[in-house]
């Protein structure tokens, strides 16, 4: 079954004139224009019975329509997009596709003005059978299904800044948290970026962090601490005893991460602890 909001991959059944016909399934035949398709020898490559990938959505009649342009989202995804014009029923965004995508003003939070960009989930209206899209994304995310282990990295999506940290959806499905003392250098709604499970929690909330949860994530940070001391002449006025604020200024890390870096340095004998700093051994 084709799936309306998503790319499919059908199957083409007739060519002829301007455009050819692809298999819709419970869509019925859908055509497309070779105006569509990059030059002439794309054209020429097309035949019947191959697959193609195109994407479905409904026109401004509400009749199923067949591209091969890529939206920027598509539906059960988040994106950063543009509002392009506020009418009576809603706002209008920008998504890549020439019939602009509606999020009604049930589903703004804030309320929508022109020219300005926000982050949007697009999903199927279950009254009309359209595709829309919604700013109040933390409701489309649920954690019930969610089942992953601690230090398992993942694809984050920053949403907005709490009182804690910052909201985030992991993979695109759940809804996790990032808490100030995990991060050590700016962050912002929209931004993607690698992250790791710190913990799942039994009320099913999530935390996260930037960088692996345990002594597996202390090599890296390690590695780092060494390179800045070996371009600083081999020693640097800095150690355990260092403020938290000066630490995370250099190395952008929390003072216990940092600790356990150089401490890890300590025992492999490649750096000394001193009382004014930390010197390389080689």
């Amino acid at each position: 079954m084709a799936n309306l909001g998503k790319t499919n991959s059908l199957v083409i059944i007739d060519i002829k004139d301007d455009h050819f016909f692809v298999d819709g399934e419970n869509f019925g035949y859908l055509p497309i224009e070779f105006s569509e398709l990059p030059d002439q020898n794309a054209i020429d490559n097309l035949a019947v019975d191959m697959h193609i990938d195109v994407f479905i959505y409904l026109d401004n009649s509400d009749q199923p329509v067949a591209t091969l342009e890529k939206p920027i989202a598509q539906v059960g995804e988040i994106a950063m997009l543009n509002v392009k014009a506020v009418t009576n029923v809603g706002a209008f965004l920008d998504w890549g596709l020439p019939k602009d995508l509606l999020v009604p003003f049930a589903e703004q939070r804030p309320k929508m003005q022109p020219d300005h960009t926000y982050l949007v989930y697009l999903y199927l209206d279950k009254a009309s059978g359209r595709i829309v899209a919604t700013s109040r994304v933390r409701r489309h995310l649920s954690n019930v299904d969610a089942n992953y282990k601690t230090g398992q990295e993942v694809e984050l999506l920053i949403l907005d800044k709490s009182d804690f940290g910052y909201n985030a959806a992991i993979n695109g499905k759940h809804l996790g948290t990032l808490f100030n003392n995990e991060i050590f250098s700016p962050i912002f709604p929209s931004q993607k970026m690698k992250g790791f499970i710190k913990q799942q929690r039994d009320d099913n909330k999530i935390d996260l962090c930037l960088t692996k949860p345990g002594y597996a994530r202390i090599d890296p940070l390690a590695e780092q601490i060494f390179d800045r001391l070996t371009k600083e002449g081999g020693f640097m006025a800095l150690n355990d005893k260092s403020s938290p604020e000066l630490i995370n200024k250099i190395f952008r890390m929390s003072k216990k991460n940092f600790k356990q870096a150089i401490g890890r340095l300590y025992k492999e004998e490649r750096i000394t602890i001193e009382s004014d700093g930390i010197r390389s051994t080689q």
